[in-house]
């Protein structure tokens, strides 16, 4: 399917797929925990923003990842976006559904795409010029994943996973620093009303036998 079939194609789906170079695939639907992630975090950063040059956008938006072969552009729907200045779109782009230039892309993970957003998502993400931070969020503990654009490193190749500095911030008395957009976030925000799962411990031998 064609860039442009693709377009045509996902505005009237219901279902949310994304676009590899031609290919398309289904993505799987969010749980509860993932659309609550999802809301607490998209409304802290939207009122944030307030005042400053940069704007958020929801899951309906995509992005769109050219590279030098067009077999590898890719299109996804990331869960939040944000662009700083102006936003650009797609060429030949006549509904502005697809931009180009994200500064920050939010993504909250799930057991069964999670290596897939580390990996092959992040691999295709970095190749963005205007990309300045990727933000993965757990939803099953408080964990949060940054990687952070480091420019000018010696010895490293723009892209390349080498200039990206990796941060882990940890537990809901934390604060995500989202440096890109100059906006800082209380972890505690992040996952409001969300039930962690509760981890049952094995019980010992001595325990077992009562």
């Amino acid at each position: 399917m064609s860039f442009d079939e693709f377009i045509e194609f996902v505005t009237k789906s219901e279902t949310r797929y994304e676009w590899h170079g031609g290919e398309i695939f289904e993505m799987s639907g969010a749980s509860v925990e993932h659309a609550r992630i999802c809301m607490n975090v998209g409304a802290a950063v939207f009122n944030a923003l307030e005042g400053k040059p940069c704007q958020a956008f929801s899951s309906s938006l995509m992005v769109k990842v050219e590279a030098d072969d067009v077999s590898d552009d890719r299109l996804f729907f990331p869960d939040i976006t944000v662009v700083c200045g102006p936003v650009e779109y797609a060429a030949g782009q006549q509904k502005k559904m697809t931009l180009i230039n994200p500064t920050l892309i939010i993504e909250v993970l799930s057991p069964s795409t999670s290596g897939y957003d580390r990996g092959d998502k992040f691999h295709s993400y970095r190749k963005l010029p205007s990309l300045k931070q990727y933000v993965l969020i757990e939803q099953s503990q408080a964990l949060v994943e940054v990687r952070t654009r480091q420019e000018n490193l010696p010895g490293t190749k723009s892209g390349t996973a080498q200039n990206w500095l990796l941060q882990f911030i940890t537990g809901t008395d934390a604060v995500l620093a989202l440096e890109s957009i100059g906006v800082s976030l209380p972890v505690s925000r992040i996952y409001a009303g969300v039930e962690f799962p509760v981890v049952v411990e094995p019980m010992t031998e001595n325990e077992s036998r009562g």
